[in-house]
């Protein structure tokens, strides 16, 4: 990689799509798309979309990916040729993590304000909102999130007393290894 394509941050998430293309995300507030291959990384397109740090990128399906940002919104993009920007799903505080439920085909948003997190459940078919779980004031900033065979979420926070949170869509199930 050249110091020219380099992101000029913090790279937050990577995520892989087909067609030997990678892609990431940083604190620069760019998404760069990559070709890779076994002896070679080449930046073939940059996206500047968000105004904020870039916390996470996901693939949704061969043909869509998602990004989220600090500066509180979720963006879908086509993942073709020109990487076309299809959705901007807003939010009322900054967008921590995305996560693609793939059994339910839903896309989970977790956003974190000042003294709770948030958690917002859409279709992937029509991106309609579904439902909300707002002010859980025990997760501090959800960073990582991870789809459990039996649907629900772990969540892993900031809270040293509650580090793994279990979510289904309806309510917190278990409260850490720690409780």
């Amino acid at each position: 990689i050249t110091k020219e394509s380099a992101h000029n941050g913090k790279i937050n998430s990577l995520c892989e799509l087909t067609n030997n293309r990678l892609i990431s995300g940083s604190d620069d507030e760019l998404i760069k798309i990559w070709l890779y291959s076994s002896k070679d990384l080449s930046l073939i397109k940059q996206i500047s979309k968000h105004k904020g740090f870039i916390y996470k990128i996901i693939n949704l399906t061969n043909n869509i990916f998602a990004t989220c940002s600090q500066d509180q919104t979720v963006k879908l993009f086509e993942h073709n040729e020109n990487y076309q920007e299809l959705l901007s799903i807003k939010s009322f505080s900054p967008i921590i993590s995305i996560i693609n439920l793939q059994k339910r085909k839903q896309l989970v948003i977790a956003s974190r304000s000042s003294f709770s997190s948030n958690f917002s459940f859409w279709d992937t078919d029509s991106y309609v909102l579904i439902h909300d779980m707002n002010n859980y004031y025990f997760i501090t900033a959800p960073s990582h999130m991870i789809e459990l065979p039996n649907g629900n979420i772990a969540v892993s926070s900031n809270d040293e007393r509650k580090p793994i949170v279990i979510i289904n869509e309806l309510t917190i199930i278990y409260i850490s290894l720690f409780d």
